[in-house]
């Protein structure tokens, strides 16, 4: 069973979802975003990387993207020394292919994650300053000095950071 975050044509997801031999059977949730709950068989590859989290020192991280091609982007993190005593072989009909190693950094996926840095800085002083209490506690003015840009400069990214964050949760 899987809990699916989906973004883009649901009407799409919910077709190859129906004409997929391996899920059993789904529920997806949302518009233009939402959920799709499924039990489904493991595909072999699935299969042998939830086996090798159990017997290797690594995880993998979820949810594993699909790529163009229809092949997945896998990101396991571990200590290298766990992928140097892993098997370099993989099973009959898997193909793999090494694309990158490097220090493992985390990628918050929320709806904050989009913003810019100094987006972020704005968002951060108008909430420590008040700005989004009620009755409000400063202005745009305020939020400008303390940051040092101006007033309208700040009310642009306040609109910018309001429209991303509510478009999320509002279809």
């Amino acid at each position: 069973m899987m809990l699916i975050e989906i973004r883009g044509d649901l009407d799409r997801y919910r077709e190859i979802m129906t004409e997929t031999q391996s899920v059993h059977e789904y529920s997806i949730s949302g518009d233009n975003s939402g959920y799709c709950y499924c039990r489904v068989e493991m595909s072999p590859l699935i299969e042998l990387l939830v086996e090798r989290q159990r017997t290797e020192e690594f995880i993998v991280e979820f949810p594993i993207p699909i790529t163009d091609d229809g092949g997945y982007q896998i990101t396991m993190v571990g200590r290298a020394e766990a992928f140097a005593n892993a098997p370099s072989t993989p099973p009959d009909g898997i193909e793999m292919e090494l694309v990158s190693m490097s220090p493992y950094q985390s990628h918050p996926k929320h709806v904050f994650s989009e913003l810019t840095e100094r987006q972020h800085e704005v968002l951060k002083i108008a909430i420590q300053l008040g700005y989004y209490q009620n009755p409000r506690q400063t202005s745009l003015q305020q939020i400008a000095d303390d940051i040092g840009i101006t007033a309208s400069t700040v009310g642009k990214h306040l609109r910018s950071i309001e429209k991303q964050v509510f478009s999320t949760y509002v279809q």
